[in-house]
């Protein structure tokens, strides 16, 4: 596997999964799991991904708030 290729590809798609990095480089998703580590690159978790519906995402958010509030 090229790093640069992997590189590019985290740079460019910031939102992609590993399995849809791993079929553009032609990688297999467990063999993509570990590649970005060495590369000093860490994906984020989400709460959703970006194709979702942003309404849920805000009402989901606005609990998330809403219970972080009741408990201090």
């Amino acid at each position: 596997m090229d790093k640069d290729s992997l590189r590019n590809d985290i740079e460019q798609f910031p939102d992609s999964d590993r399995r849809e990095s791993g079929e553009k480089l032609g990688i297999t998703e467990s063999g993509i799991h570990y590649a970005p580590k060495p590369l000093g690159v860490t994906y984020k978790k989400i709460l959703y991904p970006a194709t979702t519906d942003l309404e849920k995402r805000s009402m989901f958010c606005q609990k998330i708030e809403a219970r972080e509030k009741e408990g201090n």
